[in-house]
C-alpha cells in the first residue's frame, strides 16, 4: 500500500468545500416551523410507519438502482470464484444481491463484531478501554498489520489494539482483543448473537454470508 501525503493547503481548501456544501444542504432541507409542526402530528397519528413516508417530498430519497443491478450482476458473472454480494439503500430499503446467501470463509470480517464485543464489554464496566496488556507470544502473527515486529512482551492499551485491528487489519492485535474479553460476555450479549447473525463454521473456519455482515454495518450506521 502506497501513503500519499496531502498538503496542508489542500485539505484546508477541501474542508472548506466540504463544510460550505454540508452547510447549504442543511439549510436548504431544514423544515419551516409549520412543516416541522405537520411532520410531527402526522408521526404521532401512524407511530408504526417509516418517517421517510410522512415527509413533505419521499421521492427526494427515491433512486432507481435498476441500471446498477444490471450493471454489477453482469460484472459478478464475469467472475470466477465464490461471491457474495448485498448492498441495500438505507432510506427506502432498495438492495441489490448477487449469491448473498452464499456463505464465505468470514476471515477479517470477524474483527469487526470483535471489536464491537470489546467496546460492549467496556460499556458494560467490565474492562477498560484504556487497560494496558502485554503482548504474548501466543498472540504475534505476521499476516496482516505490523504490531508483531514490536514482539512479545510490548505495551499496547485494548484502545489501541480496536484501532490496529480496524484500520489496519492487524492480527496480532485482533488476538489480543479476543485473549483480553475472553469471558466478559455471555453468549447472548455478544454482537453477533444480539443480531441474529447465522453463524457456521464449515471445515473449522467461520463462514457467514454477505447479506448477515449487512445487519453488522447497519447497526453500526444506527449505533443500534
Amino acid at each position: 500500500m502506497v501513503k500519499r501525503f496531502i498538503p496542508n493547503r489542500i485539505l484546508i481548501v477541501a474542508c472548506a468545500l466540504l463544510l460550505a456544501g454540508n452547510v447549504g444542504w442543511i439549510m436548504r432541507d431544514t423544515p419551516t416551523a409549520d412543516q416541522s409542526s405537520s411532520q410531527q402530528a402526522s408521526q404521532r397519528q401512524f407511530p408504526l410507519l417509516s418517517k421517510r413516508i410522512l415527509s413533505d417530498d419521499p421521492n427526494d430519497i427515491l433512486i432507481n438502482f435498476v441500471p446498477l443491478r444490471k450493471d454489477l450482476t453482469a460484472r459478478f458473472a464475469a467472475l470466477n470464484g465464490q461471491k457474495s454480494f448485498y448492498f441495500e439503500y438505507l432510506p427506502d430499503g432498495t438492495s441489490i444481491r448477487v449469491g448473498s446467501d452464499d456463505q464465505l470463509v468470514a476471515a477479517s470480517l470477524i474483527k469487526v463484531p470483535l471489536s464491537m464485543n470489546l467496546y460492549r464489554a467496556a460499556e458494560l464496566g467490565r474492562i477498560s478501554l484504556d487497560k494496558t496488556v502485554t503482548i504474548t507470544n501466543s498472540e504475534i502473527d505476521n499476516a496482516y498489520g505490523n504490531l508483531w515486529q514490536k514482539g512479545a512482551g510490548a505495551k499496547i492499551t485494548l484502545r489501541q489494539a480496536a484501532r490496529l485491528a480496524l484500520t489496519e487489519s492487524d492480527n496480532t492485535a485482533t488476538h489480543v482483543i479476543f485473549d483480553n474479553i475472553k469471558g466478559l460476555l455471555s453468549a447472548d450479549e455478544e454482537s453477533m448473537a444480539r443480531l441474529d447473525v447465522d453463524q457456521n463454521m464449515e471445515a473449522g473456519q467461520a463462514v457467514i454470508n454477505a447479506k448477515s455482515y449487512a445487519s453488522v454495518l447497519k447497526s453500526l450506521y444506527f449505533s443500534s
